[in-house]
């Protein structure tokens, strides 16, 4: 036999044994749900979105929502006022 014939069993099997000792990656794990704040609509937040819509966050084991938090003033005395 020649040295790469014996060889290639042992690799087999090393092979093997080193898929066997990875952690189980499961499509079904649950993700842990964040929310995330933003501030204004405009290009500074893309990064954000851009990463949502490329789903990195799901691939790092995360839920994101992301949420806009309105500034400015809301007249509080009026109980129909809408947020400007």
């Amino acid at each position: 036999m020649f040295p790469s014939e014996k060889a290639a069993p042992i690799l087999a099997l090393l092979f093997g044994a080193v898929l066997l000792a990875l952690p189980r990656v499961s499509g079904a794990a649950a993700l842990e749900s964040v929310k995330v704040g933003f501030g204004s609509i405009s290009g500074n937040q893309a990064p954000l979105w851009i990463a949502k819509e490329a789903r990195l966050f799901e691939k790092q084991g995360l839920d994101v929502e992301l949420v806009y938090i309105p500034g400015g003033e809301v007249d509080a005395g009026n109980p129909c006022a809408q947020p400007a």
